[in-house]
């Protein structure tokens, strides 16, 4: 069967850390949608590919440019790519899957990175019963529920978190889970990867100031199941 829309990993950090089948799928791409062109730009161009027609695909201009997709897609093979991983976790690409499979358009996902499925198996937790909480909210309540139920689940549960958010993240599971200890990566894959594991105060103890670059913060139940 044609594969028309094929959503294809890029790398979390490491322009090396892509397949053979991806950098073949994108060289036969009709169209590249890319939530940042600028980015994907990079990615093949460190791969030796060019000439490549790119699309913007973003959160907000998704709902105008699906249509062109589609219809693009009865063509050629559209390719969705995000600025880091897989494309559909914590990023757009949802709603450009549901409006294919209605279309009648074929759907494929290449296997490749996911950063938070990284960085729990760098945290050494058990990972039966692992979540996957994406970014944690922005306001302090709804970001400390978030955290609760968390540290109540049945396994760890993983977030990504803004780095100018991160020192408060720290300081309210400190205030709500003292003795848990935790695990924080940053920038996995790059130059300046850092894994740093403890309670929350060792932590922000830890943590160079500002912080700088992309976090999963990885949280385990206060209370093994």
């Amino acid at each position: 069967m044609h594969v028309a829309l094929i959503l294809v990993p890029t790398p979390i950090g490491n322009l090396r850390d892509i397949t053979l089948r991806a950098l073949d799928v994108l060289r036969d791409a009709a169209v590249i949608a890319a939530e940042d062109t600028r980015v994907i730009r990079r990615v093949l161009s460190a791969h030796g590919i060019s000439g490549k027609r790119l699309v913007s695909y973003r959160e907000q201009n998704a709902s105008r440019v699906t249509a062109g997709l589609l219809a693009q897609a009865r063509h050629g093979d559209v390719v969705l790519v995000s600025d880091a991983g897989t494309p559909g976790i914590s990023d757009p690409g949802r709603e450009l899957i549901v409006a294919a499979r209605e279309a009648g358009i074929t759907v494929e996902v290449l296997p490749g990175p996911v950063a938070f499925v990284v960085a729990a198996v760098l945290s050494g937790f058990a990972l039966e019963g692992l979540c996957f909480g994406g970014f944690l909210p922005r306001t302090r309540s709804k970001r400390e529920a978030a955290l609760r139920v968390a540290l109540e689940g049945r396994g760890p549960t993983a977030f990504y978190e803004s780095p100018h958010r991160l020192v408060a993240t720290l300081q309210s599971l400190a205030a709500i889970a003292p003795e848990t200890s935790i695990f924080v990566a940053r920038e996995l894959t790059k130059r300046f990867e850092q894994q740093i594991a403890g309670t929350a105060s060792e932590l922000l103890a830890e943590l160079e100031q500002p912080v700088r670059g992309e976090i999963v913060l990885v949280v385990p139940p206060a209370k093994p199941h």
